[in-house]
């Protein structure tokens, strides 16, 4: 028996809020802004970074000094099959180099309420690229990060950590 499903209102999210972010060691406080996604969830976008609805099954952040750097968060089926998944994450993968497993929790702060159920990630020649499946708040989630290997990149990771450690699902798929 399944438990009742119980999303976070969107009305119980304020429009800022600080986001921890730890770059090379250190933990700073910074102010975030609410973006409120058509897929029925809302997240926290810090300042260097912009979000913005991409395709009808996708939000996009991206660097504001270079686009290059971005996080796709895509909201999945919750009855996808997680090897079907896998191969999907495989392939897209394979355009940067070979695919790996990566650590479960890489890509969430510790007090984040996500379930990782698949994280891989690859390194090819000027990038990286890391794609994950989790599930937060009753919402299924494809996160994919591409991040290329220049200046950059020192703040961006920790950015994108800590605004999917404030993603909330907030409504059932389809009607955010």
């Amino acid at each position: 028996m399944e438990s009742e499903v119980v999303y976070t209102p969107i009305d119980s999210l304020a429009p800022t809020r600080q986001l921890d972010v730890t770059v090379e060691g250190q933990r700073e406080g910074r102010e975030a802004r609410l973006f409120k996604s058509p897929q029925g969830y809302a997240i926290y976008v810090l300042p260097q970074l912009e979000m913005t609805p991409e395709e009808p099954c996708c939000d996009l952040a991206y660097a504001r000094v270079d686009d290059g750097f971005f996080m796709r968060i895509e909201r999945i089926d919750d009855a996808m099959d997680l090897a079907t998944l896998r191969e999907n994450m495989q392939l897209a993968l394979s355009s940067v180099g070979p695919a790996e497993e990566a650590g479960l929790q890489a890509y969430f702060p510790p007090e984040a309420r996500a379930e990782v159920e698949l994280s891989m990630r690859a390194v090819g020649d000027g990038v990286s690229m890391a794609m994950l499946v989790a599930r937060i708040d009753g919402g299924r989630y494809r996160v994919t990060q591409h991040l290329p290997h220049r200046e950059a990149l020192e703040g961006i990771p920790p950015s994108f950590r800590a605004m999917l450690g404030s993603l909330r699902t907030t409504a059932p798929k389809g009607e955010g």
